[in-house]
């Protein structure tokens, strides 16, 4: 089968929608299809369960591109008979990653040797409720404990974030930047925090 090629560019920590389509020839003899990313984290595929039901005139689904770090990155994607367990489709998902655009910055020092708790205030700006996701570029260095927020409009909350310890055999570890994502439930806000560790 040949591989087709998609080209998606888009900052750091945003949330990319696109609309892949698949050709006639490849549903006609089949008409559920599993589709599978080859890494979910950076291109998944946006139906449950990841299934689909075409027909003889083709048909189309739903990916989303959420990339952490820049530069350049290639996802494969696969859709394979449901039934025959036969490659039907495959794409190349090319993606150049922008740096993002930072709201605001913040440095942390965090003492060594050890794991510490901080949280960080976050406004709903809206009048309205809202769902937000809480995501960590470096879950090794930073990790989210309240990656979901349900929040009424105006509402203040606090993202609970913890620290890792990174010394490792005596060796103090360098400063790190950290991007943490905060994303609403319908996409209409897409914020990104820099967030620099200092280890003292």
């Amino acid at each position: 089968h040949a591989i087709r090629s998609e080209y998606i560019r888009c900052s750091v920590g945003q949330f990319c929608p696109r609309t892949v389509h698949i050709a006639p020839q490849a549903t006609q003899q089949s008409p559920q299809l599993r589709l599978y990313s080859s890494d979910p984290a950076l291109c998944s595929i946006q139906i449950p369960g990841g299934f689909l039901e075409t027909s003889p005139m083709g048909g189309q689904f739903n990916i989303a591109v959420t990339p952490s770090a820049t530069g350049t990155h290639c996802v494969r994607l696969h859709a394979v008979d449901q039934a025959a367990r036969t490659l039907v489709a495959a794409w190349l998902v090319n993606i150049a990653a922008d740096p993002p655009q930072i709201k605001s910055a913040h440095e942390i020092p965090i003492p060594v040797g050890v794991e510490v708790m901080k949280r960080l205030v976050f406004r709903n700006e809206s009048n309205q409720s809202n769902t937000f996701v809480v995501v960590s570029s470096m879950p090794s260095v930073l990790s989210v404990r309240t990656p979901t927020l349900c929040m009424n409009a105006r509402e203040t909350q606090y993202i609970e974030l913890v620290f890792r310890d990174q010394v490792h055999s005596g060796v103090l570890a360098r400063p790190k930047e950290c991007f943490l994502f905060i994303w609403s439930e319908d996409r209409l806000v897409q914020e990104c925090r820099l967030l620099r560790v200092v280890y003292t």
